[in-house]
């Protein structure tokens, strides 16, 4: 008697790496490997802003924040961002932490993406960023990054990808990985035979 892995264990494996394998690959690509780079504004704890030509052949936009910070304390530093078009009127604008409350490395790297824009006339707009809060974390480099022509992520793939994910998880831990097979027992040789040799 041998044990042997079933093959529906096999399957389920699989489809679970496949699955899995799909969604965070394209979810990964759309939000930060799609698109070309347009601006990049680099700021270090002052307000920084940048003007750049836009057009709405360049649509859609995405902005990223690149960060490295040696976390100081439990609390992070604040950001706020913001897009405005030719007329002054404001685009976009997005506030939120850098990094996480319970960071506790001596150097942190983290990329976000705040937000994704739609251009609506062509013209100079104006990319700005700043840093505050009673935060004492050390901001070493910050660079805000806009690029064109980004990729959307699409709901159908992602979340058909991650079910076929779900689905050989639930059928890895439920399905016995191996059983026994039984092989055929070989004919033994009778004592008569075994006498005249």
């Amino acid at each position: 008697m041998a044990w042997r892995l079933r093959p529906a264990a096999i399957v389920s494996r699989w489809a679970f790496v496949l699955g899995a394998g799909v969604a965070v690959g394209h979810v990964g690509w759309a939000l930060y490997g799609s698109g070309e780079r347009v601006a990049m504004l680099n700021v270090h704890r002052v307000p920084g802003a940048a003007t750049v030509e836009l057009s709405p052949a360049m649509s859609p936009l995405r902005i990223v924040l690149h960060a490295g910070y040696a976390p100081l304390g439990s609390a992070r530093l604040r950001y706020e961002a913001a897009l405005d078009a030719p007329d002054r009127a404001r685009m976009w604008e997005a506030d939120g932490a850098v990094g996480n409350r319970d960071d506790e490395a001596s150097f942190v790297h983290q990329t976000m993406v705040l937000g994704t824009v739609t251009v609506a006339e062509p013209g100079v707009h104006a990319l700005s960023i700043r840093f505050g809060g009673a935060s004492i974390d050390d901001l070493r480099e910050a660079k805000l990054e806009l690029r064109r022509n980004v990729a959307a992520v699409d709901p159908r793939l992602a979340w058909g990808a991650g079910a076929i994910a779900v689905a050989g998880l639930l059928g890895s831990l439920l399905i016995p990985r191996s059983g026994p097979t039984f092989e055929p027992a070989l004919p033994q040789p009778r004592e008569e035979e075994e006498a005249a040799a």
